[in-house]
């Protein structure tokens, strides 16, 4: 970031001041990794097919970045709509009732057979 804030300030007029870079800690969240093969993750992934849908695997920071960094098996599920832009000033979601339903039913369909393990 400071070598790009010194290419721009070489590159244009700095008349009205420099581009200055400033960094500065505002969250510090653990992270962690659960297994594909986790009975968490093949529950889930199992009650997703059951509503004729395929799960999605991937790593992302989520609200289950603690859990897992403390050793408990956690996973993060979508809300059934469709979005875009995460964490940015142009974050989105379409909460189009069907797929919110839906959405809510696989998340409580999971929970369910979570709670019968």
């Amino acid at each position: 970031m400071h070598e790009a804030a010194d290419e721009e300030n070489r590159a244009r007029s700095t008349a009205q001041g420099k581009i200055e870079v400033g960094v500065e800690l505002i969250g510090d969240r653990p992270f962690g990794e659960i297994s594909q093969s986790a009975p968490i993750v093949q529950t889930a992934s199992t009650v997703v097919r059951a509503f004729g849908m395929s799960p999605v695997y991937g790593m992302s920071s989520t609200d289950a970045n603690i859990p897992m960094s403390l050793g408990i098996p956690s996973i993060t599920l979508e809300s059934g709509g469709t979005g875009g832009r995460n964490h940015t000033l142009d974050e989105w979601i379409d909460v189009e009732k069907t797929a919110s339903v839906r959405g809510i039913q696989v998340a409580m369909g999971i929970l369910l057979a979570l709670a019968g393990m």
